[in-house]
């Protein structure tokens, strides 16, 4: 994979946290998104980028709007930091 393709850390993480808050199980959001079980857990783990189509179909899927994904990607980013310097903090 070419160094500007390199996956979203945040992305697959706040789809993530949104289906678990949503009660749902991959395979759940696989069959109501139309994508594969496997590309769901390979998004969720940030292995991957979506497509712009694959994301339409996961923020439908989650019955979300584009806004509260952008707001959880926000806030995994949020945490990110948090947790860094946490631990930047112990050392």
């Amino acid at each position: 994979m070419p160094p500007g393709d390199a996956p979203n850390r945040k992305l697959g993480p706040a789809i993530k946290r949104l289906r678990t808050a949503a009660g749902l199980s991959q395979e759940e959001v696989a069959e109501r998104s139309d994508i594969t079980l496997n590309s769901v857990g390979r998004i969720e783990r940030s292995e991957v980028n979506p497509t712009w189509t694959t994301v339409l179909r996961l923020v439908e899927a989650l019955e979300l709007t584009l806004v509260e994904l952008a707001q959880a990607v926000e806030d995994t980013e949020a945490r990110s930091a948090s947790s860094f310097r946490s631990e930047t903090d112990l050392r």
